[in-house]
């Protein structure tokens, strides 16, 4: 199978970086770039074209392009990847959309009038979006549509998701998800509590309970990998796929 090229969106952030890792660790990717918000300052000097070669791992003698503009950066890519805001994910995609190019994209936090944009770009491009690409995550909202069949309608429903400190949304994108899907299989919009401790990458635990008994649906994550595998398994599957905008749980059904 020919390798799939990839530009990494935001590759110094937290997320970024990890898809950097496992992209170049893979014998199924070509980590090709990845885009800043601004220029390194000790090479703002050579920005002149918008692009400067920095090497991403300093042990190794690979240098990658890295650049302001998603466009220059994606003419030598296939896919690409976004973990960075709502404003520069709009950004990035709006600059490629309609050249030929696929996304995924693990922003949270947009609003409506944001997803509105997003779901118009999608119109010229197939783009994977999720607030939430681990597998366990999945499993979980095919969980809740399961048990809430089976349970009476006495049973009430509620949520916590904890997350590091400097999360900005709150609840989660995952938190919210999770709310909707239950909303529609109890008929109760259950109440989410957030809380923001530490550098916990997260937690979620669904409660299903009555005055017997309590069923609890939890997944936690320990390293912010279980995101990155997802979003590379969706990056594999979105490459070569007519515009339209999918979710991680259209890339597991095929």
């Amino acid at each position: 199978m020919k390798k799939i090229r990839i530009v990494v969106g935001g590759i110094y952030g937290r997320m970024g970086c990890r898809v950097a890792a496992l992209a170049e660790s893979s014998r199924d990717f070509i980590l090709t770039g990845g885009l800043v918000r601004h220029a390194p300052q000790a090479l703002q000097a050579c920005q002149a074209s918008g692009l400067v070669r920095e090497p991403l791992d300093q042990k190794s003698g690979q240098a990658l392009i890295i650049g302001l503009k998603a466009a220059e950066l994606m003419e030598q890519a296939d896919v690409l990847v976004e973990f960075t805001s709502p404003e520069a994910a709009l950004k990035h995609l709006g600059e490629i959309c309609g050249i030929g190019k696929a996304a995924v994209v693990g922003v949270t936090g947009l609003s409506d009038n944001q997803r509105r944009q997003l779901a118009l770009i999608a119109k010229k491009m197939p783009i994977v979006y999720d607030a939430n690409f681990s597998l366990g995550i999945a499993l979980i909202r095919q969980a809740i549509a399961t048990a809430a069949s089976g349970l009476g309608d006495d049973f009430d429903c509620g949520m916590l998701e904890i997350h590091r400190k400097g999360k900005k949304d709150a609840p989660s994108g995952t938190a919210i998800h999770l709310a909707d899907l239950l909303m529609k299989a109890v008929g109760e919009k259950p109440l989410v509590h957030s809380l923001r401790l530490g550098e916990v990458p997260g937690e979620h635990t669904v409660y299903l309970a009555n005055s017997h008994e309590v069923v609890e649906l939890s997944h936690r994550v320990y390293s912010r990998d279980a995101f990155a595998a997802g979003a590379l398994y969706a990056a594999r599957w979105v490459k070569g796929r007519g515009p339209g905008l999918f979710s991680f749980t259209d890339v597991l059904k095929k």
